[in-house]
């Protein structure tokens, strides 16, 4: 590809990234927007005919455990307490990658790796007067 093209690549990703997130606000504004007018105290799952339209509205919570006072409080829990909990393994990459291969090979069997999405970032190139 010359320059010519890649340029146009990147604008055209860049259009297109541009659009996505104004795209993605203007979703969420609007569902909001919807739901609310609906289901002005909506709970759990609800339904609406509009038309010959069936409009469904799901409301929910993030609930998100906090580790350290988890941590603190674990063994005081109830027995029926800490089986509301389940511990999800994470490998933790700094220790894992000081770890001598010659030491991990049954770590190994345990994980299993698929490329990333790759991330990109796009700057101005600066001038020498800036």
């Amino acid at each position: 590809m010359d320059n010519a093209e890649l340029l146009e690549l990147i604008s055209n990703y860049q259009n297109a990234k541009l659009a996505f997130e104004m795209l993605k606000k203007d979703e969420a504004r609007l569902r909001i927007e919807l739901l609310s007018a609906l289901f002005p105290n909506g709970s759990g799952s609800e339904k609406a005919e509009i038309g010959d339209l069936i409009i469904k509205g799901n409301f929910g919570y993030n609930i998100k455990l906090h580790a350290v006072e988890l941590d603190a409080a674990f063994a005081s829990l109830s027995e029926e307490e800490q089986n509301c909990i389940v511990f999800k393994p994470s490998l933790v990459m700094k220790n894992y990658n000081d770890l001598e291969s010659s030491k991990r090979p049954l770590l190994d069997e345990c994980i299993s790796v698929s490329p990333a999405m790759p991330s990109l970032k796009i700057e101005a190139v600066k001038g020498e007067d800036e």
